[in-house]
Protein backbone atom coordinates (compact mmCIF):
# COMPACT_ATOMS: atom_id res chain seq x y z
CA UNK A 1 0.00 0.00 0.00
CA UNK A 2 1.24 3.49 -0.87
CA UNK A 3 1.88 6.22 1.67
CA UNK A 4 -1.44 8.07 1.82
CA UNK A 5 -1.96 11.67 2.85
CA UNK A 6 -5.20 13.59 3.25
CA UNK A 7 -4.63 17.14 1.97
CA UNK A 8 -6.93 19.62 3.73
CA UNK A 9 -4.98 22.92 3.84
CA UNK A 10 -3.32 25.23 1.31
CA UNK A 11 0.03 24.47 2.93
CA UNK A 12 -0.57 20.72 2.53
CA UNK A 13 -1.45 21.29 -1.15
CA UNK A 14 1.75 23.27 -1.72
CA UNK A 15 3.78 20.44 -0.18
CA UNK A 16 1.99 17.91 -2.39
CA UNK A 17 2.67 20.00 -5.50
CA UNK A 18 6.37 20.21 -4.59
CA UNK A 19 6.46 16.40 -4.68
CA UNK A 20 4.38 16.07 -7.85
CA UNK A 21 6.49 18.51 -9.88
CA UNK A 22 9.38 16.04 -9.70
CA UNK A 23 7.31 13.21 -11.20
CA UNK A 24 7.16 12.22 -14.85
CA UNK A 25 3.85 10.38 -14.43
CA UNK A 26 0.96 10.64 -11.99
CA UNK A 27 -2.45 8.96 -11.65
CA UNK A 28 -5.61 11.04 -11.16
CA UNK A 29 -9.25 10.52 -10.24
CA UNK A 30 -12.03 12.67 -8.78
CA UNK A 31 -15.15 12.22 -6.66
CA UNK A 32 -18.13 14.54 -7.02
CA UNK A 33 -21.53 15.01 -5.39
CA UNK A 34 -23.72 15.14 -8.50
CA UNK A 35 -26.18 12.60 -7.11
CA UNK A 36 -26.94 14.85 -4.14
CA UNK A 37 -26.55 18.48 -5.20
CA UNK A 38 -28.22 20.77 -7.73
CA UNK A 39 -24.87 22.40 -8.44
CA UNK A 40 -22.44 19.53 -8.66
CA UNK A 41 -18.86 20.12 -7.60
CA UNK A 42 -15.66 18.16 -7.24
CA UNK A 43 -15.30 17.00 -3.62
CA UNK A 44 -12.03 15.05 -3.84
CA UNK A 45 -9.08 14.86 -6.19
CA UNK A 46 -6.91 11.79 -5.77
CA UNK A 47 -3.38 11.92 -7.19
CA UNK A 48 -0.94 9.03 -6.90
CA UNK A 49 2.75 8.73 -7.68
CA UNK A 50 4.72 5.50 -7.65
CA UNK A 51 4.89 5.54 -3.84
CA UNK A 52 2.48 8.21 -2.54
CA UNK A 53 -1.22 8.94 -2.75
CA UNK A 54 -2.55 12.43 -2.06
CA UNK A 55 -6.28 12.65 -1.35
CA UNK A 56 -7.09 16.33 -1.78
CA UNK A 57 -10.16 17.57 0.08
CA UNK A 58 -11.25 20.26 -2.35
CA UNK A 59 -14.07 21.40 -0.05
CA UNK A 60 -11.51 22.46 2.56
CA UNK A 61 -9.13 24.26 0.20
CA UNK A 62 -10.18 27.57 -1.29
CA UNK A 63 -7.33 28.01 -3.80
CA UNK A 64 -6.68 24.97 -5.99
CA UNK A 65 -4.61 26.90 -8.55
CA UNK A 66 -1.21 25.46 -7.45
CA UNK A 67 -2.26 22.22 -9.16
CA UNK A 68 -2.64 23.92 -12.52
CA UNK A 69 1.05 23.92 -13.44
CA UNK A 70 1.28 20.18 -12.81
CA UNK A 71 -1.90 19.26 -14.69
CA UNK A 72 -1.06 21.40 -17.71
CA UNK A 73 2.58 20.27 -17.91
CA UNK A 74 3.17 18.31 -21.13
CA UNK A 75 6.16 16.60 -19.51
CA UNK A 76 4.06 14.99 -16.78
CA UNK A 77 1.91 12.07 -17.96
CA UNK A 78 -1.55 11.99 -16.37
CA UNK A 79 -3.00 8.50 -16.14
CA UNK A 80 -6.79 8.39 -15.72
CA UNK A 81 -9.39 5.66 -16.10
CA UNK A 82 -12.48 6.82 -17.97
CA UNK A 83 -11.31 10.42 -18.09
CA UNK A 84 -14.11 12.26 -19.91
CA UNK A 85 -16.23 13.02 -16.85
CA UNK A 86 -13.24 13.93 -14.66
CA UNK A 87 -11.81 16.27 -17.31
CA UNK A 88 -15.09 18.14 -17.66
CA UNK A 89 -15.52 18.47 -13.90
CA UNK A 90 -11.97 19.75 -13.37
CA UNK A 91 -12.42 22.25 -16.18
CA UNK A 92 -15.80 23.38 -14.85
CA UNK A 93 -14.73 23.94 -11.24
CA UNK A 94 -11.12 25.13 -11.62
CA UNK A 95 -10.51 25.89 -15.29
CA UNK A 96 -7.93 23.07 -15.44
CA UNK A 97 -7.07 21.80 -18.93
CA UNK A 98 -5.09 18.59 -18.54
CA UNK A 99 -2.32 17.88 -21.03
CA UNK A 100 -0.44 14.65 -21.78
CA UNK A 101 -3.16 12.13 -20.89
CA UNK A 102 -3.28 8.36 -21.01
CA UNK A 103 -6.74 6.90 -20.42
CA UNK A 104 -6.41 3.30 -19.22
CA UNK A 105 -10.02 2.59 -20.15
CA UNK A 106 -9.29 3.51 -23.76
CA UNK A 107 -6.10 1.45 -23.63
CA UNK A 108 -8.05 -1.59 -22.45
CA UNK A 109 -10.68 -1.10 -25.17
CA UNK A 110 -7.95 -1.19 -27.82
CA UNK A 111 -6.81 -4.50 -26.38
CA UNK A 112 -10.28 -5.89 -27.02
CA UNK A 113 -12.06 -5.33 -23.69
CA UNK A 114 -15.71 -4.52 -24.37
CA UNK A 115 -16.63 -3.49 -20.80
CA UNK A 116 -13.40 -2.14 -19.32
CA UNK A 117 -14.46 -1.04 -15.84
CA UNK A 118 -11.53 -0.36 -13.53
CA UNK A 119 -11.99 -3.39 -11.29
CA UNK A 120 -12.11 -5.77 -14.24
CA UNK A 121 -9.13 -4.19 -16.01
CA UNK A 122 -6.95 -4.28 -12.88
CA UNK A 123 -7.82 -7.92 -12.35
CA UNK A 124 -7.15 -8.92 -15.97
CA UNK A 125 -3.86 -7.09 -16.51
CA UNK A 126 -2.34 -6.90 -13.02
CA UNK A 127 -4.11 -9.63 -11.09
CA UNK A 128 -5.15 -6.96 -8.57
CA UNK A 129 -8.55 -7.08 -6.90
CA UNK A 130 -9.88 -3.87 -5.40
CA UNK A 131 -12.95 -3.56 -3.21
CA UNK A 132 -15.73 -1.75 -5.00
CA UNK A 133 -18.72 -0.77 -2.89
CA UNK A 134 -21.88 0.40 -4.64
CA UNK A 135 -22.78 2.18 -1.41
CA UNK A 136 -19.58 4.23 -1.54
CA UNK A 137 -19.72 4.68 -5.30
CA UNK A 138 -23.10 6.38 -4.94
CA UNK A 139 -22.44 8.03 -1.57
CA UNK A 140 -22.52 11.76 -0.91
CA UNK A 141 -18.87 12.80 -1.25
CA UNK A 142 -19.78 16.27 -0.07
CA UNK A 143 -20.34 15.08 3.51
CA UNK A 144 -17.63 15.49 6.12
CA UNK A 145 -15.82 13.96 7.91
CA UNK A 146 -14.68 11.29 5.44
CA UNK A 147 -14.62 7.77 6.83
CA UNK A 148 -11.57 5.53 6.61
CA UNK A 149 -13.60 3.28 4.33
CA UNK A 150 -14.30 6.21 1.99
CA UNK A 151 -10.62 7.20 1.91
CA UNK A 152 -9.65 3.60 1.14
CA UNK A 153 -12.17 3.51 -1.71
CA UNK A 154 -10.94 6.83 -3.14
CA UNK A 155 -7.28 5.80 -2.98
CA UNK A 156 -7.91 2.43 -4.65
CA UNK A 157 -9.04 4.26 -7.81
CA UNK A 158 -5.55 5.63 -8.45
CA UNK A 159 -2.96 3.59 -6.57
CA UNK A 160 -2.55 0.94 -9.29
CA UNK A 161 -2.96 3.12 -12.40
CA UNK A 162 0.75 3.75 -13.00
CA UNK A 163 1.47 0.01 -13.03
CA UNK A 164 -1.63 -0.54 -15.17
CA UNK A 165 -0.44 2.03 -17.70
CA UNK A 166 2.93 0.27 -18.00
CA UNK A 167 1.30 -3.11 -18.66
CA UNK A 168 -1.25 -1.75 -21.13
CA UNK A 169 1.46 0.17 -23.00
CA UNK A 170 3.58 -2.99 -23.26
CA UNK A 171 0.71 -4.99 -24.73
CA UNK A 172 -0.40 -2.22 -27.05
CA UNK A 173 3.12 -1.89 -28.42
CA UNK A 174 3.22 -5.64 -29.07
CA UNK A 175 0.08 -5.23 -31.23
CA UNK A 176 1.32 -1.98 -32.84
CA UNK A 177 -1.70 -0.17 -31.42
CA UNK A 178 -0.04 2.23 -29.00
CA UNK A 179 -0.08 5.09 -31.53
CA UNK A 180 -3.81 4.45 -32.03
CA UNK A 181 -4.46 4.92 -28.33
CA UNK A 182 -2.10 7.88 -28.15
CA UNK A 183 -4.10 9.72 -30.80
CA UNK A 184 -7.35 9.00 -28.98
CA UNK A 185 -5.83 10.31 -25.74
CA UNK A 186 -4.51 13.45 -27.42
CA UNK A 187 -8.07 14.28 -28.41
CA UNK A 188 -9.02 14.21 -24.73
CA UNK A 189 -6.87 17.30 -24.19
CA UNK A 190 -9.49 19.30 -26.09
CA UNK A 191 -12.34 18.39 -23.73
CA UNK A 192 -13.96 21.36 -22.04
CA UNK A 193 -17.01 21.70 -19.84
CA UNK A 194 -20.03 22.96 -21.75
CA UNK A 195 -22.87 24.64 -19.90
CA UNK A 196 -26.10 22.65 -20.32
CA UNK A 197 -28.95 24.16 -22.29
CA UNK A 198 -31.50 26.08 -20.14
CA UNK A 199 -34.51 24.17 -18.75
CA UNK A 200 -36.76 26.14 -21.12
CA UNK A 201 -35.26 23.98 -23.87
CA UNK A 202 -34.14 20.73 -22.24
CA UNK A 203 -37.62 19.64 -21.18
CA UNK A 204 -38.18 18.57 -24.79
CA UNK A 205 -35.35 16.04 -24.41
CA UNK A 206 -37.09 14.01 -21.71
CA UNK A 207 -37.65 10.40 -22.69
CA UNK A 208 -41.35 9.94 -23.38
CA UNK A 209 -42.05 13.60 -24.14
CA UNK A 210 -42.86 12.73 -27.75
CA UNK A 211 -45.99 10.99 -26.47
CA UNK A 212 -47.41 14.33 -25.37
CA UNK A 213 -49.69 16.55 -27.43
CA UNK A 214 -49.04 20.34 -27.57
CA UNK A 215 -51.14 20.90 -24.42
CA UNK A 216 -49.25 18.15 -22.61
CA UNK A 217 -45.93 19.69 -23.67
CA UNK A 218 -47.06 23.05 -22.27
CA UNK A 219 -47.80 21.39 -18.94
CA UNK A 220 -44.49 19.54 -19.04
CA UNK A 221 -42.63 22.79 -19.61
CA UNK A 222 -44.31 24.44 -16.63
CA UNK A 223 -43.66 21.45 -14.38
CA UNK A 224 -40.07 21.16 -15.55
CA UNK A 225 -39.38 24.82 -14.79
CA UNK A 226 -41.08 24.54 -11.39
CA UNK A 227 -39.03 21.44 -10.53
CA UNK A 228 -35.77 23.10 -11.60
CA UNK A 229 -36.44 26.23 -9.53
CA UNK A 230 -37.44 24.15 -6.50
CA UNK A 231 -34.35 21.95 -6.79
CA UNK A 232 -32.10 24.99 -7.08
CA UNK A 233 -33.44 26.41 -3.80
CA UNK A 234 -33.15 23.07 -1.99
CA UNK A 235 -29.77 22.33 -3.67
CA UNK A 236 -30.73 18.81 -4.71
CA UNK A 237 -30.84 17.16 -8.16
CA UNK A 238 -34.24 17.83 -9.77
CA UNK A 239 -34.95 14.12 -10.18
CA UNK A 240 -34.88 13.71 -6.39
CA UNK A 241 -38.02 15.84 -6.17
CA UNK A 242 -39.98 14.32 -9.04
CA UNK A 243 -38.53 11.81 -11.48
CA UNK A 244 -38.63 12.36 -15.23
CA UNK A 245 -40.94 9.36 -15.65
CA UNK A 246 -43.33 10.86 -13.09
CA UNK A 247 -43.35 14.19 -14.94
CA UNK A 248 -44.27 12.49 -18.21
CA UNK A 249 -47.01 10.36 -16.62
CA UNK A 250 -48.50 13.37 -14.83
CA UNK A 251 -48.69 15.31 -18.11
CA UNK A 252 -50.14 12.33 -20.00
CA UNK A 253 -52.94 12.11 -17.45
CA UNK A 254 -53.51 15.85 -17.18
CA UNK A 255 -53.52 16.53 -20.93
CA UNK A 256 -56.29 13.98 -21.48
CA UNK A 257 -58.76 15.90 -19.30
CA UNK A 258 -61.21 17.79 -21.46
CA UNK A 259 -62.84 19.97 -18.80
CA UNK A 260 -61.89 23.64 -18.70
CA UNK A 261 -63.14 24.12 -15.14
CA UNK A 262 -60.13 24.35 -12.84
CA UNK A 263 -61.91 22.98 -9.80
CA UNK A 264 -63.02 19.94 -11.82
CA UNK A 265 -59.52 19.38 -13.17
CA UNK A 266 -58.00 19.63 -9.71
CA UNK A 267 -60.52 17.10 -8.37
CA UNK A 268 -59.92 14.67 -11.25
CA UNK A 269 -56.14 14.86 -10.83
CA UNK A 270 -56.43 14.38 -7.08
CA UNK A 271 -58.67 11.35 -7.65
CA UNK A 272 -56.17 9.90 -10.13
CA UNK A 273 -53.39 10.29 -7.60
CA UNK A 274 -55.42 8.49 -4.93
CA UNK A 275 -55.92 5.51 -7.24
CA UNK A 276 -52.41 4.91 -8.57
CA UNK A 277 -50.20 7.71 -7.17
CA UNK A 278 -48.21 9.46 -9.88
CA UNK A 279 -47.51 12.67 -7.96
CA UNK A 280 -45.30 12.78 -4.87
CA UNK A 281 -47.58 13.72 -1.95
CA UNK A 282 -44.99 16.15 -0.56
CA UNK A 283 -45.45 18.34 -3.66
CA UNK A 284 -49.03 17.45 -4.62
CA UNK A 285 -50.50 20.92 -4.08
CA UNK A 286 -47.58 22.60 -5.87
CA UNK A 287 -47.89 20.27 -8.85
CA UNK A 288 -51.65 20.74 -9.12
CA UNK A 289 -51.23 24.53 -9.03
CA UNK A 290 -48.56 24.36 -11.76
CA UNK A 291 -50.77 22.14 -13.93
CA UNK A 292 -53.68 24.50 -13.54
CA UNK A 293 -51.45 27.43 -14.48
CA UNK A 294 -50.32 25.42 -17.48
CA UNK A 295 -53.86 25.33 -18.81
CA UNK A 296 -53.72 29.07 -19.47
CA UNK A 297 -50.35 29.00 -21.23
CA UNK A 298 -49.84 28.69 -24.98
CA UNK A 299 -49.52 25.22 -26.44
CA UNK A 300 -46.00 24.04 -27.14
CA UNK A 301 -45.20 22.54 -30.53
CA UNK A 302 -42.05 20.49 -30.93
CA UNK A 303 -39.69 22.02 -33.52
CA UNK A 304 -39.36 20.13 -36.76
CA UNK A 305 -36.14 18.14 -36.85
CA UNK A 306 -34.31 18.19 -40.16
CA UNK A 307 -32.77 14.89 -41.10
CA UNK A 308 -29.12 15.36 -41.99
CA UNK A 309 -28.86 12.11 -43.89
CA UNK A 310 -31.31 10.58 -46.30
CA UNK A 311 -31.35 6.98 -47.38
CA UNK A 312 -34.43 7.22 -49.54
CA UNK A 313 -32.81 5.52 -52.52
CA UNK A 314 -32.11 1.77 -52.34
CA UNK A 315 -28.56 2.20 -53.63
CA UNK A 316 -27.54 4.30 -50.62
CA UNK A 317 -29.19 1.87 -48.22
CA UNK A 318 -27.38 -1.07 -49.78
CA UNK A 319 -24.08 0.78 -49.70
CA UNK A 320 -24.52 1.61 -46.02
CA UNK A 321 -25.18 -2.04 -45.24
CA UNK A 322 -22.04 -2.96 -47.18
CA UNK A 323 -19.96 -0.45 -45.22
CA UNK A 324 -21.40 -1.56 -41.88
CA UNK A 325 -20.71 -5.18 -42.71
CA UNK A 326 -17.13 -4.26 -43.59
CA UNK A 327 -16.78 -2.54 -40.22
CA UNK A 328 -18.29 -5.52 -38.42
CA UNK A 329 -15.93 -7.95 -40.16
CA UNK A 330 -12.92 -5.76 -39.47
CA UNK A 331 -13.83 -5.44 -35.79
CA UNK A 332 -14.16 -9.21 -35.50
CA UNK A 333 -10.77 -9.82 -37.12
CA UNK A 334 -9.07 -7.30 -34.81
CA UNK A 335 -11.16 -8.19 -31.72
CA UNK A 336 -12.17 -4.55 -31.33
CA UNK A 337 -15.46 -2.81 -30.71
CA UNK A 338 -16.89 -1.78 -34.13
CA UNK A 339 -17.16 1.84 -32.99
CA UNK A 340 -13.36 1.98 -32.82
CA UNK A 341 -12.91 0.95 -36.45
CA UNK A 342 -14.63 3.88 -38.20
CA UNK A 343 -17.30 6.44 -37.11
CA UNK A 344 -20.78 5.37 -38.21
CA UNK A 345 -21.75 8.97 -39.12
CA UNK A 346 -18.85 9.03 -41.54
CA UNK A 347 -20.03 5.76 -43.10
CA UNK A 348 -23.51 7.27 -43.51
CA UNK A 349 -22.12 10.30 -45.35
CA UNK A 350 -20.04 8.06 -47.60
CA UNK A 351 -23.03 5.82 -48.31
CA UNK A 352 -25.06 8.77 -49.58
CA UNK A 353 -22.23 10.20 -51.69
CA UNK A 354 -19.16 8.01 -52.24
CA UNK A 355 -17.00 11.03 -53.06
CA UNK A 356 -17.38 12.06 -49.39
CA UNK A 357 -14.73 9.48 -48.55
CA UNK A 358 -12.13 11.83 -50.01
CA UNK A 359 -13.33 14.61 -47.72
CA UNK A 360 -13.37 12.28 -44.72
CA UNK A 361 -9.74 11.26 -45.20
CA UNK A 362 -8.34 14.65 -46.23
CA UNK A 363 -10.13 16.70 -43.57
CA UNK A 364 -10.21 14.48 -40.46
CA UNK A 365 -10.54 17.50 -38.16
CA UNK A 366 -14.08 18.01 -39.44
CA UNK A 367 -15.06 14.42 -40.09
CA UNK A 368 -14.31 12.76 -36.70
CA UNK A 369 -12.23 10.14 -38.51
CA UNK A 370 -8.92 9.55 -36.77
CA UNK A 371 -5.56 9.74 -38.51
CA UNK A 372 -4.76 6.19 -37.44
CA UNK A 373 -8.03 4.98 -38.95
CA UNK A 374 -7.16 6.66 -42.23
CA UNK A 375 -3.70 5.06 -42.24
CA UNK A 376 -5.06 1.60 -41.44
CA UNK A 377 -8.35 1.43 -43.33
CA UNK A 378 -8.77 4.20 -45.95
CA UNK A 379 -7.27 2.23 -48.83
CA UNK A 380 -9.41 -0.77 -47.93
CA UNK A 381 -12.53 1.39 -47.93
CA UNK A 382 -11.61 2.95 -51.26
CA UNK A 383 -11.21 -0.48 -52.83
CA UNK A 384 -14.50 -1.63 -51.32
CA UNK A 385 -16.38 1.31 -52.81
CA UNK A 386 -14.59 0.92 -56.16
CA UNK A 387 -15.64 -2.73 -56.40
CA UNK A 388 -19.18 -1.80 -55.39
CA UNK A 389 -19.57 0.67 -58.26
CA UNK A 390 -18.23 -1.67 -60.92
Amino acid sequence: MQNRKLVKREQDLSEAVSVLKNCTEIAIDTESNGLYAYRERVCLIQIATTDQCFIIDTLSIQDMSPLDNILSDQNVLKIIHGSDYDLRCLNRDYGFNLQSIFDTQIGARFLGDMRPNLGSVLDIYLGVQIKKSHKLQTSNWGLRPLSEEALEYAASDVEHLIDLHAELARRLNELDRFTWVNEECQRLEQIRYIEPAPPEVTFLNLKGSKKLNPRGLAMLKELFLWRDAKASVKDVPPSRLVTNDELIEICLQASSIRSSDKLTIRKVLSDINRGTPIMPYAYLDDILDVLLAGIDTSEVHRPEQRRLNSFSDPESKDRLQLLKQWRKNKSASLSLDPSLIWPVKSLERIAIETHHLETEITDPQNSSVRSWQITEFATELQNLLLNDTQ
